[in-house]
């Protein structure tokens, strides 16, 4: 039978290698993720080296994350009328390719944004990264005096 391979002479597969290889959590928070029912923690802002066939399932999972909360964030400012050329974004399946791969080779700025939006105006639902920023904007909805 000779077209019968001996297993030491197939090649492996691409990505499942051993070799170590890192993956950059750009988040403000510790990234967490699981395989084979093991955890797994990145700290905030800081690379971490795992197996190669880990680095891109966990760099997958990152990617979805941070861009399925950008766009989240979009559609609630489609909602409200908000939506600028700056945040409309192309659609997610590109979105999450590219920052995929600036998660394994984090060169020059990141394709998404990855800071956390901590501040929420009650009034009409904008979210502000700090607090002075969300002070400033709570003027917009005081009455003007005559």
């Amino acid at each position: 039978m000779p077209d019968i391979l001996d297993i030491k002479n197939v090649p492996a597969s691409s990505g499942t290698s051993l070799e170590p290889k890192e993956v950059y959590n750009p988040m403000n928070e510790d990234y967490i993720f699981s395989w084979d029912g093991k955890e797994y923690k990145i700290p905030a802002k800081s690379k971490k080296a795992f197996p190669e066939f880990l680095t891109n399932h966990c760099a997958k999972h990152l990617a979805m994350k941070i861009v399925m909360a950008n766009v989240e964030e979009e559609n609630r400012l489609r909602n409200v009328g908000q939506l600028t050329p700056d945040t409309a974004r192309s659609i997610p399946g590109q979105r999450f390719s590219k920052m995929e791969e600036w998660l394994l080779n984090p060169v020059g700025e990141a394709p998404e944004k990855t800071e956390e939006i901590q501040y929420v105006c009650e009034v009409c639902g904008k979210r502000f990264g700090n607090r002075i920023a969300l002070a400033g904007h709570g003027r917009t909805h005081q009455k003007k005096k005559v």
